[in-house]
């Protein structure tokens, strides 16, 4: 397990993370998109992007912020434009894509393209036709999302902005987390029970792995898996304050670290 030292930062209320990867001055481009011009595939690092609920402002749009992931400080990218409800990246295509909430007065349970030197949102067609959150995209590019509208999990056609359910989960869920591991294995997190499970791409069904025991109903939501360590960075429910970002060690299903402040 790797330990984590995270110090408090700027209080906003954040509800999305996604890891993005980073090369060096000594690479060349490639991708959809950029964070000072310098993104691909084969990365030498991550970065942690995280959406606020809303802006510093205080009106119903997201901002764009990357998160230091040695002491918790972020840097202000943009305006979204747009509520989101969770984000995820490509790394296919270098591109970041988000779903909005269904509280969005512009594009409500839609799915967005972010441009990663803006913050800007676009959206990608006219809507999923589901209430759709918690988006997550495999090595290969196959892209999902959560509906609570069934408790299932939905595919995402990222070129038409569609959702398709896959089937039954079987499970009663609220405020959780989902995400690939590095082996492509996908992860929820149960804000509803404080439980973990993994899905299965081809059916929807969800197979218990077990259940935490230090963390409260309704934490550790709209995260993502860090690739190198296989941890679980999260946000706990604080409302519409600041945030307490875990870090879930997901062999022993435990924090790997206390909360921090974001």
């Amino acid at each position: 397990m790797n330990c984590h030292t995270l110090k408090k930062s700027f209080l906003l209320s954040f509800l999305a993370l996604t890891f993005f990867g980073l090369f060096g001055c000594g690479g060349g481009g490639g991708g959809g998109g950029a964070v000072g011009s310098l993104l691909r595939a084969d990365v030498d690092r991550l970065a942690l992007y995280g959406a606020t609920h809303y802006n510093a402002n205080g009106t119903g749009t997201s901002w764009l912020y990357q998160i230091s992931t040695d002491d918790g400080t972020g840097t202000l990218i943009g305006d979204v434009g747009y509520a989101l409800s969770g984000m995820a990246y490509d790394p296919t295509t270098g591109k970041l894509y988000g779903t909005t909430s269904e509280g969005d007065s512009n594009f409500a349970n839609g799915l967005i393209e972010i441009d990663i030197e803006t913050g800007a949102g676009t959206p990608i067609g006219s809507g999923a036709g589901l209430m759709v959150n918690l988006p997550a995209i495999d090595s290969v590019g196959n892209a999902f999302a959560w509906t609570e509208d069934h408790d299932a999990l939905v595919t995402l056609d990222l070129a038409a902005g569609t959702a398709t359910v896959v089937g039954n989960s079987g499970m009663g869920t609220a405020r959780g987390g989902m995400a690939f591991d590095g082996n492509d294995v996908l992860y929820y997190l149960n804000g509803a029970n404080s439980t973990l499970y993994t899905i299965d791409t081809t059916t929807g069904a969800g197979t218990l792995v077990g259940t935490f025991t230090d963390l409260p109903l309704n934490l550790a939501h709209h995260g993502s898996i860090d690739p190198e360590t296989g941890e679980y960075w999260g946000l706990d429910a604080a409302g519409t304050g600041a945030r307490n970002l875990l870090i879930i060690d997901l062999d022993s299903i435990t924090l790997a670290v206390a909360p921090n402040t974001i």
